[in-house]
C-alpha cells in the first residue's frame, strides 16, 4: 500500500471529504486529491502537518505501512461511541460514523448554519482543539456538551451525548425554531389559567412562562399549556409534567373518562377524569387510587378544558 493510499484511508477513517481534509492541514486546493489519484509520494512537510493535525495516527504506519493506523496510546474515540443505531439520518455522515461525538458536532454546525471556528469561540476552546475533537483525536469533555445544550436548547440532550434518537427536540421554544405554519402555544401560570372558562378569557404576556412550538400539536387546536401539580393523577401524570389543553366552550363536548382540566372557585385547577356529567355536578376521578372519587357542583366550576397531550420532563 502506497503512502497516498494510506492517506486515503485516514480520510475515510475520519469520514471527511478530500477537500475538508486538505483544509484541516492547510494544504492547497486539490493537492491531496491529485496525489491520491496519481498515487505519488507525499512531501515531508505535508506528512508533518497530517501528524500534527491528527496525532492519533501512528507515524510508523503512515511512513512505512507497518503496524496499525492508530496509535494504541491515543485511541480516545471509544468513550464517545455507542452500541446502537441512531434515529437521526445525516446527509453527510453515515449512521455508524455519527456514533462518534465529534461528527455530531459537525452535524450541529451544519444545522445551525455556523462554522467550526465560530462555534469553538462560543464554547471557549481553541479552533485547533475543536478540530481535534471533531476528528476523533481528542475526547470531548462533558462540560463542553453542557455548554452546547445551553447555547442551543433545540438540540436533544440524548442525541448529543449518545447519538441515540433524533437531533432536534419535539418541543422547541418558538423564538429558536420557528415554523410560520405552526401556532406557538403559551405555557401559563396557574393564576393566569384560572379564568379560562370566561368568554372574555385572555392570557396576559406577563403570565406566560414561555411560548412553544410542538409540531405534533399542529392540528389539535391547543389553547394553552400548564404544569401539573401534585400526584393525584399518578401514574398517568407526574407532578411537573406539562399538559396541553383545549378549552371546551360547551359541556356537551366533555369526553367521558378522559383527563380534563377543571377550573374551580374554591379548589383551583384540578386535573381529573370526568366519570359522569350529572345535572348539577360532575363526578371526578383520580388515577392515584389513594384519592377517592368526588363530586364538584357545576356552580363551583369556572371552566373545563380537555387534555390533548402531555410533555413529560425528566
Amino acid at each position: 500500500m502506497s503512502i497516498s493510499e494510506r492517506v486515503k484511508n485516514i480520510i475515510k477513517h475520519y469520514d471527511l471529504s478530500v477537500r475538508a481534509f486538505e483544509k484541516s492541514i492547510n494544504a492547497s486546493n486539490n493537492s491531496i486529491n491529485t496525489t491520491i489519484k496519481r498515487g505519488s509520494d507525499i512531501k515531508s512537510n505535508t506528512i508533518n502537518k497530517i501528524l500534527q493535525r491528527y496525532p492519533g495516527i501512528n507515524p510508523t504506519w503512515l511512513l512505512t505501512g507497518k503496524g496499525d493506523m492508530l496509535r494504541e496510546d491515543y485511541m480516545l474515540e471509544a468513550p464517545n461511541k455507542i452500541g446502537y443505531k441512531s434515529g437521526y439520518t445525516s446527509s453527510k455522515h453515515s449512521t455508524v460514523a455519527l456514533e462518534r461525538v465529534g461528527l455530531r458536532l459537525d452535524e450541529i454546525i451544519k444545522k445551525i448554519g455556523t462554522t467550526a471556528d465560530v462555534l469553538a469561540d462560543k464554547l471557549g476552546v481553541s479552533y485547533d482543539q475543536f478540530m481535534l475533537m471533531m476528528n476523533g483525536n481528542l475526547a470531548v469533555p462533558e462540560d463542553l456538551l453542557d455548554k452546547i445544550e445551553v447555547l442551543y436548547p433545540q438540540i436533544d440532550r440524548l442525541w448529543l451525548h449518545t447519538g441515540k434518537g433524533n437531533m432536534l427536540k419535539d418541543v422547541v421554544p418558538v423564538n429558536l425554531w420557528q415554523d410560520p405554519n405552526i401556532k406557538p402555544i403559551p405555557l401559563v401560570t396557574h393564576q393566569a389559567a384560572a379564568g379560562f372558562g370566561s368568554g372574555t378569557f385572555t392570557i396576559a404576556e406577563q403570565d406566560v412562562k414561555e411560548y412553544y412550538v410542538i409540531p405534533k400539536f399542529k392540528h389539535s387546536q391547543v389553547d394553552f399549556m400548564i404544569e401539573v401539580r401534585g400526584n393525584s393523577m399518578y401514574p398517568k401524570y407526574n407532578s411537573g409534567d406539562i399538559i396541553a389543553c383545549k378549552i371546551l366552550k360547551e359541556s356537551n363536548f366533555i369526553q367521558p373518562n378522559k383527563p380534563h382540566l377543571i377550573g374551580t372557585k374554591e379548589q383551583g385547577m384540578l386535573v381529573k377524569r370526568i366519570l359522569e356529567d350529572k345535572e348539577d355536578c360532575l363526578v371526578l376521578k383520580s388515577d392515584n387510587k389513594e384519592y377517592p372519587n368526588f363530586e364538584v357542583p357545576k356552580e363551583e366550576i369556572t371552566g373545563i378544558a380537555v387534555v390533548i397531550g402531555v410533555i413529560r420532563l425528566e
